[in-house]
């Protein structure tokens, strides 16, 4: 069984930290959002999100998860990227690495920004 290790983030660099008190101190007092994105809605998007009201605002934020989510023994997954708000809300993405996590981020918001996400089967 896969025990999920504590990680810390130094220089965008996660670090596993294998002492409690450390990691916990870490976690309470760091700012783990990599990137946080609002998207508004205007009269002329909220059809596109199907949103109702267009006072709401859709939001992309990527965040370092501080704990291995990975399902097996492979390399941690440790970022995870999610929207709240619009049809897509609580869509989450999974990262491994700061790079990854970005590139995700940046991918969630301009998927979005042109009108959302279509699955393509193969």
């Amino acid at each position: 069984m896969k025990k999920n290790k504590r990680y810390i983030l130094i220089d965008k660099k996660p670090i596993e930290e294998p002492d409690l008190n450390k990691w916990k101190e870490w976690y309470t007092y760091s700012n783990r959002v990599i990137k946080s994105t609002d998207i508004p809605i205007t009269d002329e998007n909220r059809f596109i999100f199907k949103v109702t009201d267009s006072n709401c605002v859709i939001n992309v934020k990527t965040i370092f998860l501080g704990i291995d989510h990975a399902l097996l023994d492979d390399s941690p997954v440790l970022f995870e990227t999610k929207i709240t708000g619009g049809q897509y809300d609580q869509r989450q993405q999974w990262s491994k690495t700061w790079q990854e996590a970005e590139i995700e981020h940046d991918f969630n918001v301009k998927a979005l920004l042109e009108g959302g996400f279509v699955c393509v089967k193969k």
